[in-house]
């Protein structure tokens, strides 16, 4: 069996809120499910190939009080990071300090030849902007955060 891709689900306070934010990663909107009222329950946004969902955080597909409890209390996405590469990792963390964020860690060059910022967002998810300045083999990521020289595993 082959997986056709992955989509993440985000539960947000705010789903027009969210959408606007999101926009200002870069994503875009490619879907939305207003209720009744026009108001935006639904939202599927895409960058590249990668595709975010939004739904509203009261709601779940599935009835767990105890989930539903833990998901209103937060944090969300506690464990999980959210990648995105970005063309300029310092004009991007530019544009998010403007809004609700909490920057974890400042941009800054890694051993791994990647630029990379890591910020909390508006509602709750922890997100890695990455940008690659250097292509750096295996054996020297390795040799980099070891201090040592050795043969990359073999993965197979």
């Amino acid at each position: 069996m082959t997986a056709a891709g992955l989509t993440v689900i985000l539960a947000v306070p705010d789903v027009a809120e969210a959408v606007l934010f999101y926009r200002k990663l870069g994503f875009g909107q490619t879907f939305a499910i207003p209720d009744p009222d026009g108001k935006v329950v639904h939202s599927e946004m895409a960058i590249a190939t990668s595709t975010i969902m939004l739904g509203p955080l009261h709601l779940s597909h599935y009835q767990s009080e105890e989930r539903s409890r833990m998901l209103q209390r937060g944090p969300r996405g506690l464990g999980a990071t959210l990648m995105l590469a970005v063309d300029d990792v310092n004009a991007m963390a530019d544009v998010i300090r403007g809004e609700q964020v909490e920057i974890l860690l400042e941009p800054v060059d890694e051993f791994y030849g990647q630029r990379v910022c890591f910020f909390i967002d508006p509602f709750g998810y922890e997100w890695k902007l990455t940008q690659t300045c250097e292509t750096v083999d295996r054996d020297e990521v390795v040799r980099r955060a070891t201090g040592k020289s050795s043969p990359t595993a073999d993965l197979t």
